[in-house]
């Protein structure tokens, strides 16, 4: 009768066993399914912006150290242009003084002569001095460049880069003057970008205020050996939220 009895509920407790594991599913899923699903989002935004953080990194240096890289081609052909603008500056120097003396003694034929070589050696020093020009020009043409495309392609928080080469006229008022890097050159050069990338993530589990990481790139021209070399510099970066 025992063994029947025991035959006779085994259904009942079958039936409450399935239940029993069907309540702990259902449990399960309302639990950790949306932790699951939350975790895959979480990992799927971290990996966007670890890659976006290298894309974004990989376009800072690319034109700050392309920009650079200009720039130190023309900082060497200015500079290399200072013995000839030294020359015209000499020359001019000692027709001038040889026409106040011929001046002074009247000697009309000389005066003649010597007015007809001044006016030779300007149109010479006018082209001179264009050609130094264009290439000031052409490095501010550069500079800006570069600071408009890292700021269509990056929107930084700043970008701080001279508006060309940190150079010195001397003398400063001369029609060919010679042109050297300003003292504190590799400072005044250097071009440095801040920007940042917003991680959703943790803006929104963590806490209700924006959280960037903030990075920085930088790049300037530093005298070697006597040649002008592109510099990196790399800063760290840094976690910091922002209102």
């Amino acid at each position: 009768m025992v063994v029947s009895n025991k035959k006779k509920h085994s259904p009942l407790r079958h039936t409450l066993t399935l239940q029993n594991q069907q309540g702990f599913f259902q449990i399960f899923g309302v639990l950790f399914v949306p932790i699951l699903m939350s975790a895959m989002l979480a990992t799927a935004q971290i990996s966007y912006t670890l890659l976006q953080i290298q894309k974004k990194q990989h376009i800072c240096l690319e034109h700050t150290l392309k920009a650079q890289s200009q720039l130190r081609v023309l900082l060497s052909k200015i500079t290399h242009m200072n013995p000839k603008a030294t020359y015209f500056r000499n020359k001019n120097k000692q027709l001038r003084i040889s026409l106040n003396l011929a001046t002074a003694t009247g000697n009309a034929p000389l005066i003649a002569i010597l007015k007809a070589r001044l006016a030779a050696l300007r149109v010479q020093r006018v082209a001179f001095r264009w050609k130094q020009y264009s290439l000031i020009t052409k490095a501010k043409m550069a500079s800006q460049y570069m600071q408009s495309v890292l700021r269509t392609q990056l929107t930084p928080l700043s970008v701080q880069a001279p508006s060309g080469l940190a150079l010195s006229a001397s003398p400063p008022y001369d029609l060919t003057p010679n042109y050297y890097p300003q003292p504190l050159f590799e400072t005044k050069q250097m071009v440095y970008v801040l920007w940042q990338q917003h991680i959703p993530f943790i803006t929104s589990w963590f806490t209700r205020f924006p959280i960037a990481l903030k990075r920085t790139c930088a790049s300037t021209l530093k005298r070697r050996r006597s040649q002008w070399r592109t510099v990196l510099k790399m800063d760290k970066s840094s976690l910091n939220s922002y209102f």
